[in-house]
């Protein structure tokens, strides 16, 4: 619901977003209450859940991943990976992991005594007058994700290793997961 109301203030501010909202409902009950809440809004789209190459081809509609998570103990969510190998910076509640995935030069991260919305909002809009500050968030994106991956592959290299000495990973290039 905090995406719908970044939506709702970018609209009464007079921007005009495009918010695609992607992924299953956890039930009906949110999945109504969405749809309720985003009747009356023009700027959001809802695409459904996306696997394959949907998912891919989402990462070409989307600027920026706004991923208010309310899990308290939120760990390493791939959707936050993926959309940094995308290029993408992400706006999420500081939370769990998080804070070791998004760094400040690549995201933003929302402390739990501030105003979600309001800090989305203003991001997007200083983003959207300051498109150069975007373009070096989103580069350091996947710099970052990058810089993650390989640190992630030699640890679990070196874990296998100790292992087994024989054990090896193949190559994988940094979009790979």
């Amino acid at each position: 619901m905090e995406v719908l109301a970044i939506a709702e203030r970018l609209e009464s501010q007079g921007t005009s977003p495009e918010i695609v909202v992607a992924g299953p409902f956890e039930n009906a009950t949110i999945e109504n209450a969405f749809q309720e809440a985003a009747g009356h809004l023009h700027a959001v789209c809802y695409a459904g859940p996306r696997y394959g190459s949907e998912k891919e081809s989402f990462w070409d509609l989307i600027d920026v991943l706004l991923f208010p998570s309310q899990y308290s103990h939120e760990t390493a969510p791939l959707v936050v990976h993926e959309a940094m190998a995308h290029g993408i910076p992400v706006i999420a509640w500081a939370r769990g992991c998080l804070s070791d995935i998004v760094r400040p030069d690549s995201g933003v991260l929302v402390e739990g005594d501030q105003d979600f919305v309001a800090v989305a909002v203003a991001c997007l809009r200083d983003w959207q007058r300051d498109p150069t500050v975007f373009a070096e968030m989103s580069n350091a994106a996947v710099r970052n994700f990058t810089k993650q991956h390989e640190s992630f592959k030699d640890s679990l290299e070196a874990l296998l290793s100790e292992l087994s000495p024989e054990t090896q990973l193949a190559p994988t290039s940094p979009g790979q997961c």
